[in-house]
């Protein structure tokens, strides 16, 4: 509860399930919950209603808050006038999706907090992200903008009525629910990157070359797309690798090599703690926006994982450090993991302050190594203090203005510094973990557990296991195990089928279409390793329940029919910080085509391509995670089937090869007499059973990913 809360009564928000939603229970602001209760009361008193959507690790939700919803008067003006929604954007992506359209829309970009005015049937007629309580940054005053959208609806409601018919049916065009994805070709917004004219057919011969049109994107110098803000796209550097490995693709693979180091390097890996950071402000990855979310740090381990068993071993020390951490500060009691931590924490006067928690002057570390020589050693290869600074003022020259030694105190070494010794470090950042624990209050935690997200680190917790990194690997798989029980008895509703975050009542949300994706890629990652047939079993009636609630024509929607979205049911066709809904889909079926032997799956996955196509030849960089999806159904996948009487005669093998670092690789243990065989299929051609297992592991490596190497 805000201390300027005192006495207050607290809202409807105050039994919410989600975090975020809790953390505005004490608001002046009478808010609701998105649901029938606060639409049904706008449509009564005729009161337009006042959509606010954020998350909880939200740096400006938070500033924002405490500005404006804090405010009494501010309140008073929101109470007075609108009937105002409060939603969780994780929580309810649906949602956020639509009116993240709407914003796009009407001012050229989105973001969040998002605020959004609606008319009481739903319908937007203006919006806009952070709003200050005072005309500044070039914004108009938070009270000016109700004062005027409530004037607005109550002087002139027929006009706005149009507006927001105009802009619905904008949106409707946008998400495109008739089935016409011809009309996304229009792309999210910021210019193609043309892999190839879009009359081709859909062919992984054609990954090089969108590889070559990711490329185009790429910084040279310090690794990643763009340049500032620069985030991990986790989605591109899979497209790399793809590339890299199965053609042997060298620009692809010594991007992907750069990129990885830079950013293990960087200030956006908590070098002291392990674990990603959201995004680098910067382009060189030294300064993080601070939040951390499970679904990069679930992203980037199978990546480090296999460049690191491929390529670079020194990367695997990273995965392990990200698992750990991940085990550490995001695993809840029964086997959960939580969404985010907070980008802020109290600061030294005990206000929240972004990044306080992970920033250190160079009397700090002497403190906490109690060895000034390390300590001086660590300041100046890893860019704390002023010495630093100044480098990275010459370096950094395109960063954020204000590179002083107060600002810049986030250890990560830049170009130019001394290199750092990696195997020689780990005692001093466990003193300094130690240092933060006890001297430092910890950002937040959003303990909201979201089926996708935690989907995710399950598969993480499996690629970790399967490369056996870390000191302890088996409690990776322990720890993933559960997470899956966590799902089976948390996540699973007697009427409604997989939920997307625990819930009861009104508040309980039926599981979208990326949910049922990535857990069926748990649910085959657990059975790669185990060989248990449940996991397997599950993952094909998680697919098919898939297609019966999310597919139409091929193409997959976010949100089924139960979720009663607004205006339009959204249709995911761009990876955002997580893949698309489709390419996961599609990546399923392939999957589950090589472990089944079902046809109709190989069939399914390849629709979504084609109905993909023409968006995917114009948008590389948005529609990665569909390339690599093709890849595993045009050849790039392999299924190695273990033939031998006991499981236990083959799991010295097992082991061997789920240890690969083959990025499409399935391994099934089929039961037969006689001696141990191996059977390498690929696509519907398969070779003749091999009692060698090295050959098969020859096989499995392209003779061009050896050379590359």
């Amino acid at each position: 509860m805000p201390e300027s809360a005192g006495a207050r009564k607290p809202n409807r928000l105050v039994d919410s399930t989600s975090p975020y939603l809790r953390q505005h229970a004490y608001n002046p602001v009478d808010w609701y919950p998105w649901g029938p209760e606060a639409i049904e009361r706008a449509r009564r008193e005729n009161r337009p209603i006042l959509l606010s959507i954020g998350y909880s690790a939200c740096h400006w939700c938070h500033v924002m808050a405490h500005e404006s919803f804090e405010d009494n008067e501010i309140a008073r003006l929101m109470n007075e006038q609108f009937v105002c929604i409060k939603v969780d954007r994780e929580q309810r992506p649906d949602v956020d999706q639509v009116y993240q359209v709407v914003c796009q829309l009407l001012t050229g970009q989105g973001g969040w907090p998002l605020t959004v005015f609606l008319t009481p049937d739903l319908m937007p007629y203006y919006a806009g992200t952070y709003f200050p309580p005072r005309p500044r940054f070039g914004r108009p005053g938070f009270p000016q903008v109700l004062e005027a959208c409530a004037r607005a609806y109550r002087e002139r409601p027929e006009e706005v009525r149009r507006q927001a018919a105009r802009l619905a049916e904008a949106v409707g065009q946008v998400l495109d629910p008739a089935g016409s994805v011809q009309r996304e070709a229009e792309g999210p917004g910021e210019g193609r990157e043309a892999a190839q004219p879009a009359g081709q057919e859909p062919s992984a011969g054609e990954l090089v070359t969108a590889a070559g049109a990711l490329l185009r994107q790429a910084d040279r110098e310090a690794g990643g797309f763009g340049g500032a803000p620069k985030f991990p796209h986790a989605c591109g550097l899979e497209l790399l690798l793809r590339a890299a490995w199965r053609f042997g693709h060298r620009p692809s693979l010594d991007h992907l090599l750069l990129t990885l180091q830079r950013m293990a390097l960087g200030g956006v890996f908590d070098q002291v703690g392990g674990g990603f950071h959201r995004y680098a402000v910067d382009r060189w990855w030294q300064l993080p926006h601070f939040e951390k979310m499970l679904y990069d740090n679930a992203l980037l381990v199978p990546l480090y994982v296999r460049v690191g068993l491929w390529q670079r071993p020194a990367l695997l020390s990273v995965a392990a450090r990200t698992l750990d951490f991940m085990l550490d500060e995001m695993r809840l009691p029964g086997g959960g993991f939580a969404a985010s931590l907070d980008a802020d924490s109290p600061g030294a006067d005990g206000r929240p302050e972004e990044g306080a928690f992970y920033r250190w002057r160079p009397d700090e570390v002497k403190a906490a190594l109690q060895d000034d020589r390390l300590a001086e050693e660590i300041c100046l290869r890893f860019a704390i203090g002023p010495q630093a600074a100044l480098h990275l003022e010459r370096v950094a020259r395109d960063g954020p203005p204000g590179w002083t030694e107060e600002a810049q105190t986030v250890p990560g070494h830049m170009p130019g510094l001394p290199e750092p010794d990696l195997g020689r470090l780990g005692e001093a950042w466990s003193r300094m973990k130690a240092y933060r624990r006890q001297h430092r209050q910890p950002p937040a935690r959003d303990g909201k557990v979201l089926l996708g997200w935690h989907s995710l680190a399950l598969s993480a917790l499996v690629a970790g296991y399967q490369a056996g990194i870390g000191s302890a690997p088996e409690r990776y798989l322990r720890a993933a195990g559960e997470g899956w029980e966590f799902v089976e008895e948390r996540l699973t509703h007697p009427k409604l089928g997989l939920l997307h975050t625990p819930a009861a009542g009104a508040e309980a949300v039926p599981a979208f279409a990326d949910d049922h994706a990535f857990l069926i890629h748990a649910a085959l990652d657990l059975y790669r390793c185990t060989q248990r047939r449940t996991y397997l079993d599950r993952a094909a009636e998680l697919s098919e329940q898939a297609v019966s609630r999310f597919c139409e024509n091929g193409v997959y929607f976010l949100s089924s029919a139960e979720h009663r979205s607004p205006l339009a049911r959204p249709r995911d066709l761009w990876d955002q910080a997580t893949p698309s809904p489709n390419a996961a889909m599609a990546a399923a079926h392939a999957r589950l085509f090589a472990l089944l032997d079902d046809p109709q799956q190989l069939e399914r996955g390849r629709r979504v391509i084609e109905a993909c196509w023409p968006v995917m030849v114009q948008h590389v960089s948005a529609t990665a995670a569909l390339w690599c999806a093709l890849d595993s159904l045009d050849g790039g996948s392999a299924t190695v089937t273990l033939l031998a009487p006991q499981l236990d005669q083959v799991r010295g093998t097992l082991a061997r090869l789920v240890g690969l670092p083959h990025p499409a690789l399935e391994v099934r243990w089929q039961p037969e007499p006689g001696g141990v065989r191996f059977v390498l299929c690929r696509g519907t051609v398969c070779n003749p059973p091999e009692s060698n297992v090295e050959r098969v592991v020859e096989r499995l490596t392209p003779a061009v990913a050896r050379a590359g190497s």
